[in-house]
């Protein structure tokens, strides 16, 4: 007989396989994939719970940012590298510097983890917990290796010796921390658009409308927001890209700039003049732990930077394929989702 559709299928799964079935209502055979069972409901006073958490990690991120800033920017002496001021001897800069954009940083992604735990993920762009783990945590290992040198810590920290003896080495270290913190601008902007996002849908559900879905590690073009808008998100992700490729190169001449005045001043430590003496100033060196973090700050520079640089490219030319804002569909609050679109996804 004829296959007919039934009001309420008859399903019998084995062994984690569909197996078609009578139906009794008509005796025609049946044959269909079950109902996905509703997303869980959630309410305009959790989407409003997460617009304020949202904001308030951007406001920390943003004061992470402008420790970052407070480091490059130093009327003192200049701030480009390789200056003839790095071995010359003008008023030293602040050494509080350093210490306060490293607690802004230590509060900032310690907050990003409460957020976490509490089951939200507070920056636009990220796919899952896991991305901002994968950011965080090696962040965090970097100051805990630094923490020597922050406090001061003579017994431990060879390097507070070098800074004793070469007052504006301080500098070096404010750049290498500056333009590597610089990024937390772009952390800002990105938990201010999850904020728009999340106030989007409590309006939506306060006026009964749909929000459909959209595409993963991309915030929608909402019309009426700021950070979500086209231009802003065009800026960020121009902004994204530099972090991923030029700020970690201006970061690591820093570390190689102190790798110059270390060199210098423990070889001048080594009295005897011995074939030994370079092996000896290479060991003396690696028993800074500052140092040993400039060198892990180079390889998370080496072997993660690039990958994001990749998919930040990726992202921009996806967003400049929408065309300008009058484009119908750029500035719409949904992305249909195609199959193209999951792979560029």
């Amino acid at each position: 007989s004829n296959v007919v559709k039934c009001v309420e299928p008859c399903f019998l799964f084995a062994n984690n396989r569909k197996l078609c079935c009578p139906s009794f209502t008509d005796r025609s055979w049946m044959c269909r994939s079950p109902p996905k069972p509703p997303p869980p409901p959630v309410s305009e006073v959790s989407n409003v719970v997460k617009c304020v958490v949202c904001v308030a990690a951007s406001c920390l991120h943003c004061g992470v940012f402008l420790g970052a800033v407070r480091c490059l920017v130093a009327p003192e002496d200049s701030w480009w590298f390789f200056s003839n001021t790095t071995f010359s001897s003008p008023q030293p800069a602040s050494e509080d510097k350093i210490l306060s954009i490293e607690k802004a940083v230590l509060l900032a992604y310690a907050w990003d983890f409460c957020c976490l735990a509490a089951g939200v993920v507070p920056f636009s762009r990220a796919r899952n917990a896991g991305d901002v783990v994968s950011h965080h945590a090696p962040i965090f290992a970097f100051l805990a290796v630094g923490l020597p040198y922050t406090l001061r810590w003579h017994r431990l920290e060879p390097a507070v010796s070098v800074v004793a003896a070469m007052p504006t080495t301080t500098r070096i270290f404010e750049r290498v921390n500056g333009w590597g913190f610089v990024s937390s601008l772009n952390e800002a902007v990105m938990c201010l658009q999850k904020a728009e996002c999340c106030l989007k849908e409590a309006l939506d559900r306060r006026g009964n409308k749909t929000t459909l879905r959209r595409l993963p590690t991309s915030p929608p073009t909402l019309d009426g927001y700021v950070f979500t808008s086209g231009p802003v998100q065009f800026l960020e992700l121009v902004f994204k890209f530099l972090v991923f490729t030029v700020f970690p190169v201006l970061s690591v001449l820093a570390c190689v700039e102190y790798d110059l005045v270390a060199w210098n001043f423990f070889q001048q430590q080594q009295r005897k003049e011995t074939v030994l003496r370079g092996l000896l100033t290479a060991v003396a060196m690696l028993k800074s732990p500052v140092y040993l973090r400039t060198l892990a700050w180079r390889a998370y520079c080496l072997f993660h930077y690039p990958s994001m640089a990749k998919r930040t490219f990726t992202k921009l030319k996806r967003h400049l394929s929408r065309g300008p804002s009058s484009t119908p569909g750029f500035d719409s609050p949904v992305v249909a989702t195609t199959k193209k679109n999951k792979k560029l996804a």
